[in-house]
């Protein structure tokens, strides 16, 4: 069964929905000041005290130093750091001695070489993206030259979610920016994302 998160969450409505609709992991950036969806560790708090117990917070950190990120994610209540820029399996193995959250590792994935790279990562989880929240996707035929769980990203929405969770069986798919309107969280969208992993799941 591959497992969902919605990221980018930044409102006490994208909460509501959330809790609504029950994805495994709901995400909040909290380190990236470039993404739009960017909140602070204190709102991150506060949103995330809000979510049903069952769903897992995650803390998005964009080239932070290991001690901002760990600070950050302790003011937030981050059970998960998802690092989204260039750390490398040094910057990891500095990160485990300051905490023992999970740690999962964003990839951006434009050839074989990436996917490689990926492979041979020091994070309990890998996220294969093609950009920085840019909605876009890479080419996931190179997904079959990996053999570890990973966690698909990039332009992951309702029209497609179903194909790829049957085709390549992610342990979870993130979705963002294809869930909003106007810059905001649409529950409708969020709600057919849900329904068509529900699908794809169902024939796995």
């Amino acid at each position: 069964m591959t497992k969902l998160k919605i990221c980018g969450l930044k409102s006490r409505e994208d909460i509501k929905a959330v809790n609504e609709l029950k994805p495994a992991y709901a995400g909040f950036v909290t380190g990236y000041k470039k993404s739009p969806r960017n909140i602070t560790a204190e709102d991150a708090h506060m949103l995330s005290d809000e979510l049903d117990a069952d769903i897992i917070p995650v803390g998005v950190f964009v080239d932070n130093d290991q001690y901002t990120v760990v600070r950050n994610a302790d003011i937030a209540g981050m059970k998960i750091i998802q690092l989204h820029g260039h750390e490398s399996n040094g910057y990891i193995t500095g990160l485990r001695l300051l905490t023992d959250k999970e740690i999962w590792k964003a990839f951006i994935i434009k050839s074989a070489a990436d996917i490689y790279e990926a492979e041979n990562s020091a994070a309990d989880m890998i996220l294969l993206d093609a950009g920085r929240g840019s909605g876009k996707q890479f080419d996931h035929e190179l997904l079959t030259k990996i053999s570890r769980p990973f966690i698909i990203a990039g332009g992951i929405g309702p029209g497609n979610i179903r194909n790829i969770i049957e085709k390549y069986h992610p342990y979870c798919a993130d979705a963002s920016s294809s869930l909003e309107t106007n810059g905001c969280k649409d529950i409708q969208l969020m709600k057919k994302f849900m329904d068509e992993a529900k699908k794809g799941n169902s024939h796995e």
